[in-house]
């Protein structure tokens, strides 16, 4: 028997029919067996503790060689301690010298002066004052975001009159607070 054209088509219509009606069916009796979904919410919680810290980034002031009586800033050639604050809380930062400048003076003494000379954040002490043995307070609450997180400070030296000659080091270490 041969089965015309005509015929094939209506078949494969009614089967398309059929398979959409199925599909449909179907569909409908399995929403019937899943029931709705449920939402709710979660939270997340954690601390993060304060860190006062900072680093040096240029910790060299180089004057070169001085005469006796002779005096230097760090503005007149551009060369400053730049500090940075690398925690994540304002700090204050205090100075102190750590190792003499001077054989022949002390710190405290006017030979050797230190001063907050800008600030990206917080209230600068931009006043020359003595390097002192204890620490001397240089900025209060240095911001710790990028873009305000960074001082610079100048030092004033003059040599003293009877200090003899060579190579001189002085040292001041900078003590970071939170503040």
């Amino acid at each position: 028997m041969k089965v015309s054209n005509n015929s094939l088509v209506v078949l494969l219509a009614v089967a398309i029919v059929a398979s959409v009606a199925g599909t449909f069916v179907s569909l409908n009796f399995m929403d019937d067996l899943i029931t709705g979904a449920a939402t709710t919410t979660g939270n997340v919680t954690l601390t993060i503790p304060s860190a006062a810290d900072c680093s040096a980034t240029d910790a060299l002031i180089a004057f070169g060689t001085m005469a006796q009586g002779v005096s230097n800033r760090s503005e007149n050639f551009t060369d400053f301690i730049t500090i940075n604050n690398t925690g994540n809380v304002a700090l204050k930062i205090t100075a102190a010298a750590s190792v003499d400048l001077f054989s022949t003076q002390t710190a405290p003494s006017d030979f050797w002066l230190i001063h907050c000379n800008s600030s990206l954040s917080g209230s600068c002490n931009i006043t020359y004052h003595q390097v002192h043995n204890t620490g001397s307070v240089i900025i209060t609450s240095l911001g710790f975001a990028d873009g305000t997180d960074n001082v610079t400070i100048g030092v004033n030296v003059t040599i003293p009159p009877p200090e003899p000659t060579g190579s001189k080091n002085g040292e001041i270490t900078f003590t970071c607070l939170e503040g």
